[in-house]
């Protein structure tokens, strides 16, 4: 029951909420009320329009100039597929592809190899083996074979047959690409114990450096600069001579103060001194193998990271040290294909295509420009470092599909003699699981078989070509993209996709002439035009070729550029005829690559390479502090032209502020870099 005293409390509870309400609303804000409803309101719309920057800034597309893998659109899906559906539906191919592999590799393969490679390289390659000076070999190139030339075989050497022709199948071994091949070949090769040094020519391909580190060799890894021409052979030799003194020391040393007990495991750590070494071993390299004394690592050709290509006479020089010192050069042969006329897609005259890829200056670009080092080396046959009965050479060749096909097939192969093919394919892992990549070898092998009649079978991939969109390179190409109709060049002469092509080539060779080596003249072309209009009126420098004399020579992924501010110890600089000089040359202060890769990713989403990335791990004297590496096989071709537009941006803005507001290197850029690979 509701009692008279509720009532009233209720009807006097309601009242004075009206009244309250009432005076709430006849109450007039104060000036200072007003500012702050105002400042609110202000604050509101700035953050609104902070927001919408925030987005804008979000919305920029990222843009990685670092990665050097190959675009995706460039990938022959279509082939590779074609290819499969071939080697998965014969039982003779996919009975052994499904198996364990020979320990040289799938044989088919390296059939198609050898005859592939023999059309490249056939033009300038030295005839094999040839014999000079004794039977115990020779230290160096003798003088008489200073021209290519002296180490062909002449007729009457052929009619005669003092030259045999080795079996050109048995010096190949398939491997699971470049980077698991080098790891092998210092598996089986060397010995921490007996192996020197591992002399890497510098600016390098960074993530080689961690295999060697985890073949015993982190502590030994030493830059050897290159100029214009290639590596530093003084430096080199320089080098060997003061490791080879040391362990002549050491071994002396070692054996007047060290006298092991019956029983004592023999200790190799005093092999760890500075170019130490110790007659025991680790490794017990018989019969089919033997332990080098230094090990050069090197990209002869279009170089990771600086494009140059090494030209003949270095090449040959540095065989001579290494016949003299017993070393092994490992040679990443990786973009020997990839190699193009500076600024001049092919053309589509008659006249060219009969004679593909070859322009007025006389080069082939469908052959090799140069004989690979192994190439000479074979031509010079037996060195008196080799053991009796053995011809295991001083120079391998290592190749990889994942520039030529897809990184994803994880196939490659190496080139040697017979003797150093049957001890590398003699590495315990290869040996435990036959060689690598036995079914990618099975598929990648129809790409390389040769077309059965003029036409080019493309495997179905409907190839219609986007990447050489004009026949020159002229100003009215800054506009890339504009109109796809106009631009875009399509198939000639053929029907369904069809080319003619000839006698003798493959699949891979239609893909490389017809998809790469367009698409990546094009590329270049239009990152060089960005580069001159954006950076080198700041300063920045970089190379017109990449062959000493011969500029309208270019291969391969990269540019690498160099800022003002060159540090001791560095790189020197190429002269004025093989650098484009900026114009706006001053001795203000510049940052480093490495602040300048921070800033780039902080502001405008970009990704480039900073020259310390390339820098011999362990090795303090050349830093490349100064230098940038930039990609141009990735992105596609706006993203190239708006990612050096970017990068310029940050120059000049990094440049107008000055060193006090450059700020400091993020922590986190080794992780970013890792991402962004």
């Amino acid at each position: 029951m509701v009692t008279g005293h509720s009532m009233s409390t209720s009807r006097e509870r309601a009242e004075s909420r009206k009244m309250h309400k009432r005076s709430h609303d006849n109450i007039t804000p104060s000036p200072t009320t007003k500012m702050s409803r105002s400042t609110s309101a202000a604050a509101s719309a700035s953050a609104s329009s902070s927001g919408t920057k925030e987005k804008k800034k979000k919305e920029k597309k990222s843009i990685n100039l670092l990665r050097g893998w190959p675009a995706t659109e460039l990938l022959p899906a279509e082939a590779l597929r074609a290819a499969s559906q071939t080697a998965l539906t014969d039982p003779e191919i996919w009975a052994p592809g499904l198996e364990y592999a020979p320990d040289h590799g799938y044989l088919p393969l390296r059939e198609a190899l050898a005859g592939w490679l023999g059309t490249f390289y056939g033009d300038v390659k030295p005839k094999a083996p040839m014999r000079i000076g004794d039977d115990e070999g020779d230290d160096e190139l003798p003088e008489q074979a200073s021209s290519l030339e002296a180490c062909m075989k002449s007729p009457e050497q052929e009619a005669k047959g003092e030259v045999e022709e080795a079996n050109e199948i048995e010096r190949i071994t398939i491997t699971g690409g470049a980077s698991q091949s080098l790891a092998c070949i210092l598996q089986s090769f060397t010995d921490p114990s007996r192996t020197l040094a591992i002399w890497i020519v510098a600016p390098c391909y960074f993530l080689a450096c961690p295999i060697f580190a985890d073949a015993g060799f982190g502590s030994r890894m030493h830059a050897v600069p290159e100029d214009e021409e290639g590596v530093d052979l003084e430096a080199l030799q320089m080098g060997m001579v003061r490791f080879e003194w040391a362990a002549l020391n050491n071994r002396v040393q070692s054996s007047s103060q060290q006298q092991q007990q019956p029983g004592q495991w023999p200790s190799p750590l005093v092999a760890e001194r500075e170019g130490g070494s110790s007659d025991r071993r680790y490794k017990n390299p018989a019969p089919h193998r033997k332990i080098y004394r230094h090990v050069v690592y090197c990209v002869p050709a279009f170089a990771n990271p600086s494009g140059r290509t090494m030209t003949l006479e270095r090449r040959k020089a540095l065989l001579g040290l290494a016949r003299r010192y017993d070393a092994l050069v490992i040679c990443d042969d990786v973009y020997d294909m990839l190699q193009w006329q500076v600024e001049a897609p092919p053309s589509k005259s008659t006249s060219e295509r009969k004679t593909p890829g070859v322009t007025a200056t006389g080069h082939d670009f469908h052959k090799a420009l140069l004989p690979r080092i192994v190439d000479i080396d074979l031509a010079l046959g037996r060195s008196k470092h080799d053991p009796p009965g053995k011809h295991f050479g001083h120079v391998v060749s290592n190749g990889s599909f994942s520039k030529l096909v897809a990184p994803g097939t994880r196939t490659g192969w190496t080139y040697s003699t017979s003797d150093f093919a049957l001890g590398l394919s003699q590495t315990g892992s290869t040996r435990s699981g036959g060689a690598a990549s036995q079914l990618a070898a099975t598929i990648v092998c129809q790409l390389l078989l040769p077309h059965k009649s003029g036409k080019a079978d493309r495997g179905g991939e409907g190839n219609k070509s986007r990447v050489g969109r004009k026949d020159s390179i002229g100003d009215d190409w800054e506009d890339v993209g504009k109109d796809e109709e106009e631009t875009d060049v399509k198939m000639e002469d053929g029907d369904n996709n069809e080319e003619e092509e000839e006698v003798g080539t493959c699949q891979l060779d239609t893909h490389i002439r017809k998809t790469l080596l367009p698409s990546y003249a094009r590329r270049h072309a239009l990152l060089m035009r960005a580069i001159r209009r954006e950076l080198v009126p700041l300063g920045v420098q970089l190379l017109k070729g990449s062959i000493a004399g011969h500029e309208e020579i270019y291969g391969g992924y990269f540019v690498w550029l160099t800022m003002p501010g060159k540090k001791p110890g560095e790189l020197t600089v190429p002269d004025s005829s093989t650098i484009i000089a900026g114009t706006a040359m001053t001795k203000r202060p510049w940052p480093t690559a490495q602040t300048v890769a921070a800033r780039c990713k902080a502001d405008e989403d970009l990704m480039i390479g900073n020259g310390e990335l390339f820098a011999v791990h362990g090795d303090a004297f050349m830093r490349f502090e100064n230098a940038i590496r930039l990609c141009f096989a990735w992105e596609d071709e706006e993203a190239l032209v708006d990612g050096v537009e970017r990068l310029g941006r940050v120059l000049g803005k990094m440049l107008d502020e000055g060193p006090e507001k450059w700020g400091r290197t993020g922590s986190g850029m080794l992780e970013v870099v890792d991402q962004a690979k």
